[in-house]
């Protein structure tokens, strides 16, 4: 982009359009830090679609099987799908923590997306059932997605803070310790 040449891209505009958070990630997972990042809008709103949305769709399915007094934290995974979204879920703690330590933004980065996009195609779609009959299922994916808040909150703080008191967090997920230890499950 140069401005001489006309082309450069307003990132108020961008920011208005598609959030800070969007913005951010997308910076955070396009390349490298230090490599050259080519904007293309294009791929920032099919970022938004694959990740923010879908997150925001794994919220709503939730919200909707779960009753009014269903809060709890307490895991308890009675099926597969459950313990395999448990144990999915803490590699890719373990994995952003890892690369977090050696300042690695892309890798996190890149696997907090495609945890998302596993979390909703693989666990949600085939748990549907489990959600709408099975309280311990619908605890395992609150949990998951408020421990998922903490863990993205250094690159999306904006989303992670809607989704920690969405889950029933609360305070402010900034003020959360990073938690080195994974999620444990009572089988």
């Amino acid at each position: 982009m140069s401005k001489s040449k006309g082309n450069v891209v307003n990132p108020w505009e961008m920011f208005d359009k598609y959030g800070a958070d969007t913005m951010r990630l997308w910076m955070y997972s396009v390349t490298q830090p230090g490599d050259s990042k080519n904007f293309d809008e294009k791929t920032v709103k099919e970022l938004q679609n694959k990740f923010f949305n879908t997150l925001e769709n794994c919220l709503q399915i939730l919200k909707i099987t779960e009753t009014a007094d269903e809060k709890t934290f307490e895991v308890k995974a009675d099926n597969v799908m459950d313990q395999w979204i448990v144990s999915y879920f803490n590699q890719t703690h373990q994995t952003v923590t890892s690369s977090l330590e050696k300042y690695d933004m892309f890798t996190s980065s890149r696997v907090i997306r495609e945890f998302v996009t596993d979390l909703s195609q693989w666990y949600v779609r085939r748990s549907r059932d489990g959600l709408k009959e099975n309280a311990q299922t619908r605890a395992v994916l609150r949990s998951v997605l408020n421990n998922f808040a903490v863990m993205i909150a250094p690159f999306i703080p904006f989303t992670a803070e809607w989704l920690f008191n969405e889950t029933g967090g609360e305070g402010s997920v900034h003020l959360i310790k990073w938690n080195t230890e994974t999620l444990s499950v009572d089988n």
